[in-house]
């Protein structure tokens, strides 16, 4: 069988009978522990001259604790990051290590809105990944209805009818919060094409009215053969 010497613990040990030409030249610890103990260090805290062990990589590292990294942070200040007074900026980005007031980022916000270049940026962005572009594109597979009702117009039309309703139900004259409120097509979304977007075809009712009126509508339509 052939041996080799640990570096760490001066042990010999053999060679495993599942380990291969290739890590057997290149082994040179006898376990996992002897492994982890030849990357470790052992140093002098900085603050409190204890012996503690770290890893050898980590030479930023010369405190044993928090504490003590703590206390040398506020001893020496000029070695560590942050904004200096009277420090220059950083050529493209002057505004790093500055701390905005609310005001001066809602005016970035707001600049940005109407911004040519960011709305143009913001469009051609949607236009690359729409359709097949996309990266979750499936076929088209989505129904046309489907679609209409996740419109711009199918948005604003349901936002108007609750604006005209008050945001209250017009069954059980409750007032609707964002969860509960449902703008509901009294001439049938499916049949009347031409009345889609009318705000006058449009009623504000609550999740529960609008469970109601559809059993109502299933009556009528969906289980008339069972009737017969």
């Amino acid at each position: 069988m052939e041996e080799k010497v640990c570096l760490i613990c001066n042990k010999k040990f053999e060679k495993p009978v599942n380990c291969s030409k290739i890590r057997w030249k290149q082994r040179r610890f006898c376990g996992v522990q002897c492994k982890h103990e030849s990357k470790r260090v052992r140093i002098k805290c900085a603050i409190c001259t204890i012996d503690f062990v770290r890893h050898k990589h980590r030479e930023n590292q010369i405190c044993c604790s928090n504490e003590c990294a703590l206390k040398h942070r506020s001893l020496f200040k000029e070695k560590y990051g942050g904004f200096k007074k009277g420090h220059k900026g950083y050529g493209a980005k002057p505004w790093f290590g500055k701390k905005l007031s609310e005001a001066h980022k809602r005016k970035i916000s707001e600049s940005h809105k109407i911004s040519e270049k960011a709305i143009h940026s913001k469009q051609e962005t949607a236009r690359k990944n729409r359709g097949s572009n996309h990266w979750n594109w499936k076929g088209g597979r989505t129904s046309e209805l489907h679609k209409l009702r996740n419109s711009k117009e199918y948005n604003e039309w349901r936002f108007a009818v609750y604006k005209r309703d008050k945001y209250t139900c017009q069954d059980c004259d409750v007032k609707c919060s964002s969860r509960i409120i449902v703008a509901h097509h009294i001439k049938y979304f499916k049949d009347f094409p031409k009345l889609r977007f009318e705000v006058k075809n449009g009623i504000t009712l609550c999740r529960k009215c609008h469970k109601k009126k559809h059993k109502e509508i299933g009556l009528e339509t969906r289980f008339k053969v069972l009737k017969k």
